[in-house]
């Protein structure tokens, strides 16, 4: 098996205790808290962690010259913690999965790992990793109901087994040579293209808070609205699943008709999106908004970018300075989301998410094309 391939099923693995903890994570801490603002706050106080860590790790790695023992090493102490959960109240809850997201927040050096594989062909090498990733989150939709059913002590001793099979799978993966950066700490600080780094970063913060406000409540909304567990998980299984069917060709397009296209794209269908989940009452077609794969456009687009825009041993730092930025949204997002939905009510909420779309899409229009439009670029490590 050759070395991307470990890498994509790995990633697949740890996408299925992604797409289990998705749906269920809030309505757990909703069901023991009895307040939207605890399922907001589930997802969103972790993400304060990611600020931070996306970069930290990304920095770690490339001081070290090495990803792979970074994230194996992380990412065992976070499976570990899984185990916890089942047997603390909300603030305990809360605070394990604060700290478990300080380890498990490596794992966003595996895109970094995979635009070095492909310095080529980055756009197609992530819409393949991004497809790889919704499958696992699309079987981990799948399982999360009925895991669920069975008594939440079961739901997280599932995930806690599978997230310590993904480092069994990963530690196969070889990790390539590369140049240690040993610039001093404040040089450290600085790289890439900043300036354009910046406005990408601005663009990420705003759309993701837009984005965090529904994800933070959805599933507790229709959970309320009776919608039995399996279903909910089915749900969740579906949003993964238009991802994946999407990923590759989105990842084709971001290769040949650039970055930039994607990246002003995405704010539009989002503000349509939320607006008609609001707006309409039927819940099957609540349904049918929310599946529609529009963070693709966002993620392959917005990491491609990053990448073209950051050299080879700064390129941690560029993946994880983004990835702090979604964060950061996250973040936002959560905390105001379910705050929200306590005050004005869930589908107010949704509708008030679209004016994070419409600010995002004022900041992209200040985004440059990073694409390489054929220049020399470095021969691609691997087969796609």
């Amino acid at each position: 098996m050759d070395n991307y391939s470990k890498v994509l099923i790995s990633s697949l693995v740890l996408n299925i205790t992604q797409g289990m903890l998705f749906p269920f994570l809030p309505i757990y801490a909703y069901e023991i808290s009895g307040k939207f603002a605890y399922a907001g706050y589930i997802f969103s106080l972790p993400s304060v962690i990611m600020v931070a860590m996306h970069f930290g790790w990304g920095s770690v790695s490339d001081r070290l010259g090495t990803r792979k023992s970074v994230i194996v090493a992380s990412n065992v102490v976070a499976s570990i913690l899984y185990f916890v959960f089942p047997f603390v109240g909300i603030s305990g809850l809360l605070f394990f999965r604060s700290v478990q997201t300080f380890f498990y927040s490596s794992y966003i050096l595996i895109p970094a790992m995979i635009t070095e594989y492909f310095p080529s062909s980055k756009g197609r090498a992530l819409g393949q990793y991004n497809v790889a990733t919704g499958i696992g989150w699309t079987i981990g939709g799948v399982l999360s109901g009925h895991a669920a059913s069975m008594g939440f002590d079961v739901f997280f001793g599932i995930v806690g087994v599978l997230s310590l099979l993904f480092c069994v799978v990963f530690s196969f993966v070889e990790d390539l040579p590369r140049e240690k950066d040993k610039k001093g700490f404040k040089q450290f600080l600085v790289f890439g293209e900043s300036r354009k780094i910046l406005i990408l970063c601005l663009y990420a913060v705003i759309l993701m808070t837009g984005g965090a406000i529904p994800s933070s409540i959805f599933n507790v909304y229709l959970s309320n609205g009776g919608v039995s567990r399996e279903i909910i998980g089915y749900v969740s299984s579906l949003t993964s699943l238009t991802f994946l069917l999407v990923a590759g060709a989105v990842g084709k397009a971001c290769d040949r008709i650039g970055r930039r296209p994607l990246l002003l794209a995405a704010p539009v269908l989002y503000i349509v999106m939320w607006m008609g989940i609001g707006l309409v009452e039927n819940v099957v077609l609540k349904i049918v908004l929310w599946i529609l794969p529009f963070y693709a456009l966002f993620i392959i687009a917005s990491t491609s970018a990053v990448s073209d825009l950051t050299s080879e041993k700064e390129r941690g730092r560029g993946v994880g300075i983004l990835n702090s930025s979604i964060g950061l949204g996250n973040f936002l997002g959560g905390l105001v989301g379910g705050n929200l939905a306590d005050a004005i009510g869930a589908e107010n909420a949704f509708m008030a998410a679209s004016i994070c779309a419409v600010m995002s899409l004022l900041v992209s229009s200040r985004i440059e094309e990073t694409s390489p439009d054929g220049n020399p670029v470095a021969e691609d490590r691997g087969i796609l």
